[in-house]
């Protein structure tokens, strides 16, 4: 997969951010004619040098993944120096606010020549304007002011020159962490973003300029295993040539690869619940950075190890627990000008399987609070919230997927039918607890978290 800008081909290797990420084999380059000031890369063919094999390992996370790249190399000929490109695309969306995010999004990119690391010669950078959000369409960005971009693409080529002995094998190998292309979005008229699938892409292109345009062997695995112990799952894998190794493993083997002709290696895969937990983990409702005031609770088994204040210090191996039967609460107090969006809960004592077996749940409750009373209010149009009279949580069993996430036991139980909703005075959220349900060994009914957003 590349971009074509007249004659000269484009590999992508990263896409960061709001766009796919791809990134591809090395290409060897004319570095004479692939000039700093315009970012224009010259591929070279290097007949003489063969890929004899390509080992290529991505171990899928969360929303980021680890990459390891392994090259042997053959040198038929003369003694040779070759500058690689190693290209990366940071794709930024004009509503980014992150500070040097460039740097957050690719991680610890390190290059060894047979064992021992070399720093890479130079980068060769260029930015372009981006037609819309996803950058399918680009062009070269004149200045900063002189064009109205909806997103900025810079492309960064990590050039590194390797010495290429005659009639010898050179191992090289790339190891990085990206952050997989994936396009939450969170609107005005919605304040709970839309999570989406993650997507990681690998351009064999690049790599046709060794030998013959091809690798004597490739060999490929795909590692799950992380990325399904916080609930995320396969969505789609092609080539169809990978086969399962193991639970979470995927491989492939072949020989004689051609990088021309084999299609590009494309993952799609779904850890939404999980965003979606570290999303009310980040974004919680805070008074001034400070854990919210407890107002009122109606009671704890022990105030010291089992107080409300648990609900708020973003653990979810402490809790809440309080002796089983209706009509226990807690009550918090919102200050102004933030209100709440939603309220969530983490059902159950988190610690362990133990403590979250033994101990109860909550089956139901209620959301009391005077928060959508327009006098509290700053808007004179503001709309009422609409509540749930009765909230039932879910009481999943537990399992290795529970405990790295937990989400899926938090459901929104409120929202607000307009995003601007501030407050102008105090305003109160009592979580009442209606039904519960005992635990194998104790009576006591525990909740980790509440999340007030």
């Amino acid at each position: 997969m590349g971009i074509r800008t007249k004659d000269c081909l484009l590999p992508i290797m990263i896409i960061l951010l709001f766009s796919f990420y791809v990134w591809g084999n090395a290409e060897p380059i004319d570095i004479k004619s692939s000039l700093k000031s315009t970012g224009n890369l010259v591929a070279l063919q290097k007949s003489n040098i063969e890929i004899k094999n390509e080992k290529l390992k991505i171990t899928i996370n969360d929303v980021t993944a680890n990459i390891e790249v392994n090259y042997k190399y053959f040198n038929n000929g003369e003694e040779d120096t070759v500058f690689l490109a190693f290209p990366v695309d940071f794709l930024m969306d004009m509503f980014d606010a992150r500070e040097n995010p460039q740097k957050q999004d690719l991680n610890g990119f390190d290059i060894k020549k047979n064992g021992k690391r070399i720093l890479y010669d130079h980068i060769i950078e260029k930015e372009y304007c981006c037609d819309d959000g996803s950058c399918n369409h680009s062009k070269p960005k004149l200045s900063l002011n002189s064009q109205n971009c909806d997103g900025s693409l810079t492309r960064k080529w990590y050039v590194t020159k390797v010495v290429f002995p005659k009639k010898k094998e050179t191992n090289v190998t790339i190891r990085y962490r990206i952050r997989a292309f994936g396009d939450p979005n969170v609107y005005s008229g919605n304040p709970i973003p839309r999570m989406d699938t993650r997507k990681i892409f690998y351009d064999f292109s690049p790599a046709q300029y060794f030998g013959m345009g091809k690798a004597e062997k490739m060999e490929i695995e795909l590692d799950f295993r992380k990325m399904k112990s916080v609930g995320g799952k396969i969505e789609k894998i092609t080539p169809s040539f990978f086969k399962q190794k193991s639970k979470g493993i995927y491989t492939y083997s072949g020989k004689d690869f051609d990088f021309k002709k084999n299609p590009n290696l494309r993952i799609v895969y779904d850890v939404k619940e999980f965003e979606m937990f570290n999303y009310f983990k980040e974004n919680r409702r805070t008074n001034d950075y400070m854990i919210i005031p407890i107002w009122k609770v109606s009671s704890s088994i022990d105030e010291k190890k089992y107080g409300a204040r648990n609900l708020f210090d973003g653990k979810q191996d402490t809790a809440w627990c309080f002796k089983g039967g209706k009509e226990q609460f807690v009550e918090v107090e919102l200050f102004p000008p933030l209100g709440a969006n939603y309220v969530s809960v983490m059902n159950g004592y988190l610690k362990n399987k133990e403590t979250y077996d033994n101990n109860g749940k909550v089956l139901d409750f209620e959301v009391v609070t005077d928060c959508p009373d327009k006098k509290y209010c700053i808007y004179d149009d503001c709309s009422p919230f609409k509540f749930k009279k009765n909230y039932k949580p879910d009481v999943p069993k537990w399992n290795d997927v529970f405990l790295n996430n937990p989400f899926s036991t938090n459901r929104p139980i409120w929202k607000i039918e307009q995003s601007a909703y501030l407050l102008r005075k105090p305003c109160k959220v009592k979580i009442l607890i209606k039904k519960t349900k005992k635990g194998k060994k104790y009576n006591d009914i525990c909740i980790s978290e509440i999340f007030i957003q």
